[in-house]
């Protein structure tokens, strides 16, 4: 059985960790990029429109596909 100051003590070390990774920015950055740029690729590759921000305006664009070497 866990004790109140073990599951207190758990959760403070639990908290640190998680401040710690929102902390490393450039790391969240690379992150986002990679997951938005698979994003956009998946959408290419399926032949679908994605929404873009041109001119103060919404323009659908269909994104062309890069070749990332992944199969």
């Amino acid at each position: 059985m866990i004790n109140k100051n073990e599951a207190a003590n758990r959760s403070e070390s639990d908290s640190s960790a998680i401040t710690a990774r929102l902390l490393d920015f450039t790391k969240i950055e690379q992150v986002l990029n990679e997951v938005a740029r698979k994003t956009v690729q998946e959408h290419a590759r399926a032949g679908r429109k994605i929404p873009v921000w041109r001119d103060g305006q919404v323009v659908w664009i269909l994104p062309e596909i890069e070749d990332d070497g992944e199969k």
